[in-house]
């Protein structure tokens, strides 16, 4: 066993030894290549100097003249670009292009627009040179990280093969490290230029002691954790300085390749909180290095690899709290060290705006993409902060701990405007995951009813209190006050959700109607002080959905309805009050949620069948949209959506109230026969034309109510052809639902009120469907009367296979025949030839049918009679023709012999 041992050891110091020669080699090897290089370059420099051509005294230019224009000729001229063939010396600093940056430059003192208009140049050119320098450098990379690798897997080995004890196996590894850092140092100093090889070798010295100071405690147990952890920092810390002389090369080897120590070093434990605890000070040495030098894609991998760590973490189910502090360290990082603003007194300015969200907008062109990287780190903690509603149970410790991480967004906000947004992320987050919990509760963990309500507690009163303090020390008050009157709202909301057995449906809308109440009376007392409208509307529109969270808990569906409805009367009185753009949206989206509920009420709410229930469900919206317009001055921009919606819910009504009393109160009867076709005809119809008409009194969207409409109507049009005309003529379907009652029968609702939507569509859709729109007026009109008549002969049993009565042919004759010498006095009194050759083509087949029909079974004196008073009528209707002069056979004069 001693020989084994003595043979592999000689054989680590064996290639040790080569790893070295290997090395030296190389950067000797290399330097000669340069200079060579620089030789030929200076050669060839020297060769074009002497091929230029000689100037002749005559080619000169007079001393006076020359020192004229001397100011002239520098302000002209142009520098031309070196040749790339051409020598270039290097006098940068040891870390070349890896320029260290000043804090007090990394406070933010560049020019934001500058910056904002060269950032797609500046990263495209980044990431050229990156990737240049990736192809030319490749080999040393890899080099690094193989020795890094050998430290790391030189232990492994030892622990596989059982060679050497645990002190002997830490201690060779601490030597190699030490060895490789020895090394790159000393060949630092023997060579005169950069080398990113010499910064691998000291990059995979750093693995290699990380590797060795971890294996030592998970393995071995050889080191305590405090010492193991001072251990740690020296290591970080002596990186981050070494990196400041070697450049990049160290940074990325060295910092990033940190992190996957853990991963190779397996110690079986399952201790994922202590690695979590090293991603922690590996990060915060990291950003440690940034504070002094700094490149992009080094910073993008560090918030990666800290980030991966983080989720493993959270899946192996590590405390809440050391997830929560893991987080706020990452937080704390990204803003304070690497800029030195210890006390976060960094501040930033939002441009001048109407509202925040486009001053965030404008602020956002004009940030560096730094900026906006840091901004977008600190989102994705908001978002890693949701977790918390996603635990079986907390501990004191994580409450507090999710609280003051909570409450940190709003300082942040004060010190940082441009994340204004990150507590409305983090409110609406909570919300949506807490919801998500009480609808699908098997994909979200149940947290216990009274942690539930200490968080919404919590969150609520700090929500309240931070937004009061960004409030009073910032701008944009309408977003701060509203943020902090309607998050309690919301939390209430939740708790009465997700807070079962807690209280009775009463008590719950008792405590909504309070906050109603007390937002009412802040309201009051803020107009006293003289406060902003805007704060004023804030709090009138929080106490607005408080009212309707108590409307919801305590109302049945169809009161609910009425109950939201009422506000577009208070809501308009508010804006006639307070002139304020943000009560627009809030009118406009009450307008669409009861439109939509009441449109869609067969699928939506449950109403009770009580008597005549759709006068009041339907008509009571009707009248509070009537009432809410009427308070608006004509030039608001509302009366037309409250206008539109006005027509809309009386449509509703109107046809509610009708399904009532021929279903006998069941309103939403599906069945379809004739009534249900009829009903739907009349239905679609009328919206069509509704949202045509609310088309031209919209300023915006009038492409969208035009599509409604035209679907609406083509709908309405095909169930009156096809349902009414076709597949339910009485003529052709026996129906039950016909009455004998002349006239005033169920063909009215069938087929007179479609003709008169037809009427109407003909007054309101354009001139270029007015002839189309008039044909199917008139034959909808001779339709009707035609069925009316069968009704007067045969009643209800109007079927075509019956046979028709002599008496009943002669009504069809003696009715057309009144239809066209009425259509031919229209055209008469109108002067329009179109309508002129209608009723004379009406004309034609009464006297078709007359002759071919009505007279086929006439014989003696009748026929004799029926021919004379026929041929009379015809005659003086020519008359009447060429006198009207209609046609082209006018009446002319007769000549005189």
């Amino acid at each position: 066993m001693d020989e084994l041992v003595t043979l592999f050891l000689l054989v680590v110091f064996l290639v040790f030894l080569g790893v070295i020669g290997g090395w030296v080699a190389f950067f000797r090897t290399k330097d000669l290549r340069q200079r060579v290089s620089y030789l030929e370059a200076e050669l060839q420099k020297l060769t074009q100097i002497t091929k230029q051509p000689v100037i002749k005294p005559a080619q000169q230019r007079p001393l006076v003249d020359t020192a004229q224009n001397t100011d002239q000729t520098l302000a002209n001229k142009e520098v031309e670009p070196a040749s790339d063939d051409a020598p270039r010396e290097d006098t940068r600093p040891a870390y070349d292009h890896w320029q260290p940056s000043s804090p007090q430059q990394a406070k933010g003192s560049t020019n934001a627009g500058a910056a904002s208009d060269r950032a797609q140049h500046i990263t495209s050119q980044q990431a050229s040179a990156f990737f240049k320098h990736l192809k030319q450098n490749w080999l040393t990379w890899v080099g690094g990280l193989c020795v890094g690798l050998s430290g790391v897997f030189l232990v492994k080995y030892s622990i596989d093969q059982g060679l050497l004890g645990p002190e002997a196996r830490i201690a060779l590894a601490i030597f190699m490290g030490i060895s490789f850092h020895g090394l790159a140092f000393w060949l630092k100093g023997r060579l005169n230029f950069n080398s990113d090889a010499v910064a691998a070798l000291a990059g995979g010295a750093s693995i290699t002691l990380y590797a060795a100071i971890l294996a030592a405690l998970h393995l071995y147990n050889l080191f305590s954790p405090t010492l193991v952890f001072i251990l740690l920092a020296c290591i970080s810390i002596g990186t981050m300085l070494l990196a400041l002389v070697y450049g990049p090369v160290l940074a990325a080897i060295g910092i990033l390749g940190a992190y996957i120590v853990p991963i190779l070093v397996n110690t079986g434990s399952n201790n994922v909180a202590g690695a979590l605890i090293y991603s922690a000070i590996i990060t915060l040495s990291a950003f440690a290095l940034f504070r002094y030098v700094f490149r992009r894609w080094l910073w993008v991998g560090v918030i990666l690899a800290s980030t991966a760590w983080w989720l493993i973490a959270y899946n192996e189910s590590v405390s809440l709290s050391i997830l929560l502090s893991y987080l706020i360290v990452m937080g704390y990082s990204v803003l304070a060290i690497r800029t030195g603003d210890w006390a976060l007194n960094q501040h930033d300015t939002l441009p001048n705006s109407r509202t925040i969200w486009h001053a965030l907008y404008r602020q956002y062109k004009r940030l560096a993409p730094d900026e906006i990287y840091t901004n977008g780190v600190l989102a994705l903690l908001t978002l890693a902060w949701l977790t918390v509603g996603m635990q079986h149970t907390l501990s004191t410790a994580d409450k507090i701990i999710a609280m003051a991480f909570f409450g940190l967004l709003f300082f942040i906000c004060k010190q940082r405007p441009s994340v204004a947004f990150l507590p409305l992320l983090a409110i609406t987050g909570f919300t949506l995951v807490a919801a998500l919990g009480y609808w699908s509760p098997d994909y979200v963990r149940l947290l216990p009813q009274a942690t539930i309500a200490q968080l919404l507690i919590g969150i609520s009163i700090i929500s309240a209190l931070g937004a009061y303090w960004n409030l009073i020390q910032t701008r944009f008050q309408g977003y701060w006050s509203a943020l902090a009157t309607l998050t309690p709202v919301v939390m209430m909301s939740l708790a009465y959700l997700r807070l079962e057995g807690f209280a009775n449906d009463w008590q719950w809308a008792t405590a909504a109607l309070i906050l109603a109440i007390f937002y009412s009376a802040l309201a009051k007392q803020l107009v006293k002080v003289r406060w902003s409208d805007l704060m004023v509307v804030s709090v009138l529109l929080a106490a607005h959905f408080a009212y309707s969270l108590a409307a919801v808990i305590l109302l049945s569906d169809a009161h609910l309805t009425l109950a939201l409805s009422i506000q577009l009367i208070s809501l308009c009185y508010l804006n006639n009050r307070y002139p304020i753009p943000v009560l627009v949206p809030c009118v406009k989206l009450l307008v669409i949620g009861i439109v939509l509920r009441l449109t869609l009420n067969p699928y939506l709410p449950n109403y009770a069948l009580t008597p005549h229930w759709p006068i009041w469900v339907f008509g009571g919206p009707f009248i509070c949209s009537v009432l809410a317009w009427r308070l608006l001055p004509s030039s608001n921009q509302l009366q037309g959506w409250l206008q539109g919606a006005s027509l809309h819910l009386l449509s509703l009504t109107v046809i509610a109230e009708t399904r009532y009393l021929i279903y006998g109160g069941d309103v939403f009867h599906l069945d379809f026969t004739q009534r249900e076709a009829a009903i739907n005809t009349l239905i679609w119809g009328s919206l069509g034309l509704v949202y045509w008409y609310r088309s031209t009194l919209s300023g915006s969207l009038i492409r969208l109510y035009q599509i409604a409409a035209s679907t609406l109507l083509i709908g309405a049009l095909a169930n009156y052809l096809f349902g009414s005309v076709l597949a339910f003529n009485p003529l052709f379907h026996k129906s039950t639902w016909l009455t004998d009652t002349p006239i005033f029968n169920t063909l009215l609702l069938m087929y007179l009120l479609p003709t008169i939507l037809l009427v109407l569509a003909y007054f309101t859709l354009p001139k270029r469907l007015s002839k189309v729109l008039l044909g199917l007026v008139a034959a909808s009109s001779f339709l009707l009367i035609n069925l009316e008549i069968r009704h007067l002969w045969h009643g209800a049993a109007m079927l075509i296979s019956d046979g028709t009565e002599q008496g009943e042919l002669y009504t069809y004759s003696m009715v057309w025949l009144g239809i066209s010498i009425a259509i031919l006095a229209l055209a008469i009194q109108v002067k329009s030839a179109l309508i002129y050759r209608t009723g004379m083509l009406v004309l034609m087949c009464v006297v078709a049918k007359i002759f071919l029909i009505d007279m086929s079974g006439l014989s003696g004196l009748l026929r004799v009679t029926s021919f004379l008073g026929l041929g009379l009528c015809l005659l003086g209707i020519a008359l009447l023709h060429q006198k009207i002069g209609f046609g082209s056979n006018t009446a002319q004069p007769r000549e005189t012999e």
